[in-house]
Protein backbone atom coordinates (compact mmCIF):
# COMPACT_ATOMS: atom_id res chain seq x y z
CA UNK A 1 0.00 0.00 0.00
CA UNK A 2 1.59 3.94 -0.67
CA UNK A 3 1.31 6.16 1.11
CA UNK A 4 -1.08 8.31 -1.13
CA UNK A 5 -3.76 4.65 -0.82
CA UNK A 6 -2.99 4.52 2.83
CA UNK A 7 -4.32 8.37 3.33
CA UNK A 8 -7.51 7.38 1.63
CA UNK A 9 -8.08 4.15 3.08
CA UNK A 10 -7.67 6.07 6.34
CA UNK A 11 -10.25 8.71 5.47
CA UNK A 12 -12.82 6.54 3.97
CA UNK A 13 -12.53 4.13 7.23
CA UNK A 14 -11.34 1.33 5.25
CA UNK A 15 -8.37 1.02 7.72
CA UNK A 16 -7.52 2.83 10.90
CA UNK A 17 -4.09 4.63 11.86
CA UNK A 18 -3.46 2.31 14.60
CA UNK A 19 -3.75 -0.92 12.07
CA UNK A 20 -1.27 1.06 9.51
CA UNK A 21 0.89 2.00 12.91
CA UNK A 22 0.68 -1.47 13.97
CA UNK A 23 1.60 -3.03 10.92
CA UNK A 24 4.43 -0.83 10.62
CA UNK A 25 5.96 -2.19 14.12
CA UNK A 26 5.41 -5.83 13.32
CA UNK A 27 7.74 -4.84 10.39
CA UNK A 28 10.19 -3.06 12.66
CA UNK A 29 9.86 -5.95 15.09
CA UNK A 30 10.29 -8.62 12.15
CA UNK A 31 13.50 -6.79 10.50
CA UNK A 32 15.32 -4.84 12.51
CA UNK A 33 16.94 -7.20 14.34
CA UNK A 34 18.59 -8.04 10.95
CA UNK A 35 18.55 -4.47 9.23
CA UNK A 36 19.41 -2.84 12.51
CA UNK A 37 17.56 0.52 11.42
CA UNK A 38 16.31 1.65 14.48
CA UNK A 39 17.78 2.35 17.96
CA UNK A 40 15.06 3.76 19.55
CA UNK A 41 11.15 2.48 18.75
CA UNK A 42 8.29 3.92 20.78
CA UNK A 43 5.65 1.29 19.97
CA UNK A 44 3.33 2.37 23.30
CA UNK A 45 3.24 5.91 22.38
CA UNK A 46 3.24 5.52 18.64
CA UNK A 47 -0.26 3.44 19.20
CA UNK A 48 -1.51 5.77 21.47
CA UNK A 49 -1.19 8.80 19.46
CA UNK A 50 -1.95 6.46 16.16
CA UNK A 51 -5.57 6.36 18.22
CA UNK A 52 -5.81 10.02 18.88
CA UNK A 53 -4.95 10.74 15.24
CA UNK A 54 -7.68 8.36 14.86
CA UNK A 55 -10.61 9.89 16.81
CA UNK A 56 -9.48 12.83 15.58
CA UNK A 57 -10.06 12.16 11.91
CA UNK A 58 -13.76 10.75 13.60
CA UNK A 59 -14.59 14.13 14.26
CA UNK A 60 -13.79 15.44 11.38
CA UNK A 61 -10.27 16.92 11.92
CA UNK A 62 -8.04 16.87 9.11
CA UNK A 63 -4.51 18.06 9.71
CA UNK A 64 -3.66 17.64 5.97
CA UNK A 65 -2.77 14.71 3.54
CA UNK A 66 -0.18 12.51 5.88
CA UNK A 67 -2.46 12.62 8.95
CA UNK A 68 -2.53 9.66 10.55
CA UNK A 69 0.14 7.88 8.30
CA UNK A 70 2.95 6.81 10.75
CA UNK A 71 6.29 8.26 10.35
CA UNK A 72 9.34 7.33 11.78
CA UNK A 73 12.00 9.98 12.88
CA UNK A 74 15.97 9.78 12.25
CA UNK A 75 17.86 9.73 15.45
CA UNK A 76 19.00 13.48 14.96
CA UNK A 77 15.75 14.72 15.38
CA UNK A 78 15.90 15.41 19.26
CA UNK A 79 12.60 14.35 21.32
CA UNK A 80 11.22 14.71 24.97
CA UNK A 81 11.41 11.45 26.55
CA UNK A 82 12.70 9.29 24.29
CA UNK A 83 16.10 8.70 23.97
CA UNK A 84 18.31 10.40 20.73
CA UNK A 85 21.52 9.35 20.38
CA UNK A 86 22.42 11.57 17.37
CA UNK A 87 24.58 8.38 16.32
CA UNK A 88 27.06 9.72 18.54
CA UNK A 89 28.38 7.62 21.92
CA UNK A 90 28.17 10.97 23.99
CA UNK A 91 24.45 10.52 23.88
CA UNK A 92 24.37 6.89 24.35
CA UNK A 93 23.24 6.98 27.25
CA UNK A 94 19.96 8.58 26.42
CA UNK A 95 21.29 12.07 26.73
CA UNK A 96 18.35 14.55 26.55
CA UNK A 97 17.93 17.64 24.17
CA UNK A 98 18.83 20.25 26.61
CA UNK A 99 21.92 18.33 27.64
CA UNK A 100 22.98 18.10 23.91
CA UNK A 101 22.69 21.74 23.51
CA UNK A 102 24.38 22.63 26.75
CA UNK A 103 27.01 20.35 25.56
CA UNK A 104 27.26 21.98 21.98
CA UNK A 105 27.29 25.51 23.62
CA UNK A 106 30.03 24.51 26.02
CA UNK A 107 32.05 23.41 22.88
CA UNK A 108 31.66 25.89 20.90
CA UNK A 109 32.14 28.57 24.13
CA UNK A 110 35.50 26.62 24.43
CA UNK A 111 36.59 26.64 20.99
CA UNK A 112 35.82 30.28 20.00
CA UNK A 113 35.00 32.97 22.91
CA UNK A 114 37.62 32.16 24.99
CA UNK A 115 40.65 32.35 22.53
CA UNK A 116 42.47 35.24 20.97
CA UNK A 117 41.02 35.86 17.60
CA UNK A 118 44.01 34.37 15.67
CA UNK A 119 43.84 31.09 17.68
CA UNK A 120 39.78 31.07 17.25
CA UNK A 121 39.93 27.84 14.99
CA UNK A 122 37.92 24.17 15.83
CA UNK A 123 39.78 21.80 17.58
CA UNK A 124 39.42 19.22 14.80
CA UNK A 125 41.39 21.62 12.73
CA UNK A 126 38.54 22.46 9.59
CA UNK A 127 35.88 24.91 9.70
CA UNK A 128 33.55 25.00 7.45
CA UNK A 129 31.98 27.81 7.92
CA UNK A 130 35.28 29.56 7.82
CA UNK A 131 37.31 27.58 5.65
CA UNK A 132 34.78 27.55 2.58
CA UNK A 133 32.94 30.71 3.08
CA UNK A 134 36.39 32.42 2.47
CA UNK A 135 36.78 30.11 -0.65
CA UNK A 136 40.34 28.69 0.74
CA UNK A 137 41.54 25.05 2.17
CA UNK A 138 43.23 24.47 4.99
CA UNK A 139 46.96 26.20 4.80
CA UNK A 140 48.40 24.59 8.33
CA UNK A 141 51.27 23.54 8.92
Amino acid sequence: MTIAEAAKALRSREVSSAELTKQCLDQIAKLNPVLNAFITVTDDSALARARELDRELGQGIDRGPLHGIPIAHKDLMWTKDVRTTSGSRIFADGGSARRAVLLIFLLLHRQYARRPARFRRPIVGFDPLIDVHRGHSQRRP
